[in-house]
């Protein structure tokens, strides 16, 4: 995250941005029917407790923890306010960590560069946690596609 030396947080940058991207995605899928808002629940819960385990992580070592009672893991369903629910919380994450990185970015170097690469630490293993949700089956296991 630290590119060439300079104070870059052009990647927290990104993921505060993708938060917002899927904060819209949940409250446009609201409306979608049934199929739809069953399978956006299942990837956005996966990628919201992703993003809410960096931005945690990254608030307690900059020791900003507690007080986060807003970022709550959402609730196992697929309705129209469940899906709204998740919209509220990837927005309450990208506002979180947009606060984080202005913090970050005022930070003396030294401890800039410590809490870029501390934060860069916890997302690889959010990455990872995604990765095993997506992995397809194999061992001769058969895949049986939607056909209809």
């Amino acid at each position: 995250m630290n590119r060439e030396g300079g104070r870059n947080t052009y990647i927290l940058r990104r993921i505060v941005a993708l938060l917002f991207a899927l904060a819209a995605t949940a409250e446009r899928a609201a409306g979608a029917s049934w199929p739809v808002r069953r399978t956006i629940c299942w990837v956005l819960t996966l990628a919201f407790c992703a993003a809410g385990r960096l931005v945690i992580d990254t608030a307690d070592e900059l020791g900003r923890g507690p007080g986060f009672s807003e970022i709550q893991a959402p609730v196992e369903g697929d309705t129209p306010d469940d899906l709204i629910h998740l919209a509220y919380g990837f927005t309450v994450l990208a506002q979180t960590l947009a606060a984080l990185v202005s913090h970050i970015d005022e930070l003396p170097d030294a401890r800039h560069h410590l809490s870029l690469h501390n934060a860069a630490q916890h997302i690889a293993p959010g990455l990872g946690q995604m990765d095993v949700a997506f992995r397809t089956p194999s061992h001769g296991a058969v895949i049986f596609h939607d056909t209809s």
